[in-house]
């Protein structure tokens, strides 16, 4: 096990993949990204921007990174020996996921937040177990638009209530903030570079967000592992996110 995940929830920074085939995928997007800045500096129409985003979401390059053989060759081996963890199968809930972090634009920007506190609503495995985040930046990703973490040192290890909003582009509600049990003005922040095929690992209760500091868009993908065993049960939560799942376990009502 990684002695510093032990201790903070984040593991050190590691070359996932080598850069030369980084950077094949990179020169693979280069068109991409630039009808991609000249739209977001030219045009105010959402869905132009989001068919420009959604053509790096599917991009073929990319989507390789979701194949079998990756989880089996890379994800796997190298979450299990950060971590500890053994039997680490793929996640019930955001298994893999693309992220295009752009200048200007809220929608694409996650605040404060705990990725167990954005499965309240999910099916009752997400909900009930810790998950691992492997998280790696496709395009260079720099301390001003990267990604930015609190050790686990820093506040009480448990599940803090998360508050959610309507939405229209994520099936009706979706995450919007969290309750944060600190003052980010006083504690250090974990912040790094990431330059192409570098990766960390995380797990489901550290507080992590969006960095958004540059007018440069970073391309990134992150993926969740998991073991289904009784001690990886999450066992602490906020009094409030209890009550919510309580009637949502009843009642099918969300409560925002």
């Amino acid at each position: 096990m990684d002695n510093k995940f032990l201790t903070t929830g984040v593991s050190d920074k590691f070359q996932l993949f080598p850069r030369e085939m980084m950077l094949g995928i990179q020169n693979s997007l280069t068109e991409k990204i630039n009808n991609l800045n000249l739209l977001l500096n030219s045009s105010s129409e959402k869905r132009r921007i989001d068919e420009a985003v959604k053509a790096i979401w599917f991009d073929e390059e990319i989507l390789k990174f979701n194949q079998d053989k990756y989880f089996k060759e890379f994800y796997i081996p190298i979450i299990s020996k950060i971590t500890g963890k053994d039997n680490l199968t793929k996640f019930t809930d955001a298994t893999f996921f693309i992220r295009v972090n752009l200048p200007k634009i809220k929608d694409f920007y996650s605040e404060w937040h705990q990725d167990a506190g954005t499965f309240l609503y999910s099916n009752s495995i997400a909900y009930k177990y810790k998950s691992y985040t492997l998280w790696s930046c496709i395009t260079e990703g720099l301390i001003d638009n990267s990604i930015e973490f609190l050790s686990k040192e820093n506040y009480v290890e448990k599940v803090y209530n998360s508050e959610f909003k309507k939405s229209k582009r994520h099936g009706k509600i979706t995450f919007h903030q969290s309750m944060i049990p600190f003052d980010e003005n006083k504690i250090k922040k974990i912040n790094l570079n990431f330059k192409p095929g570098e990766a960390i690992v995380f797990d489901s209760l550290v507080f992590h967000r969006t960095v958004r500091k540059s007018n440069k868009i970073r391309i990134s993908f992150d993926l969740r592992l998991f073991s289904k065993k009784d001690e990886e049960l999450i066992t602490k939560r906020s009094l409030i996110s209890r009550l919510k799942r309580f009637v949502f376990d009843l009642s099918g009502v969300k409560l925002y």
